[in-house]
């Protein structure tokens, strides 16, 4: 915490990749701060290894990830749960 008169934090211990959001490590959401890239607001890249959203799961859901819906009862209808994911699911 400041406190009056200090000089103000240096940007670049806050924000070192110039994407706009801090990283973890001073409070904020940037799990990879030194790639302004990966951030919390980007969207997951399908098939890169890489947790682009920092919701810490990799390649779950990009844009060219791929609906796959469960089918319980085996009768080749997926029912109404929905899972999208870049990879399919091993079962559904």
């Amino acid at each position: 915490m400041a406190c009056p008169g200090d000089p103000p934090p240096d940007a670049a211990t806050i924000d070192a990749d110039g994407d706009g959001i801090a990283s973890e490590a001073t409070g904020g959401r940037d799990c990879n701060d030194s790639d302004a890239n990966i951030n919390p607001n980007a969207s997951e890249v399908c098939g890169d290894d890489i947790d682009n959203n920092c919701d810490g799961v990799v390649d779950d859901d990009g844009p060219n990830a791929t609906t796959f819906f469960r089918d319980e009862d085996r009768d080749g209808v997926g029912g109404a749960e929905m899972l999208r994911v870049c990879e399919p699911p091993s079962a559904l």
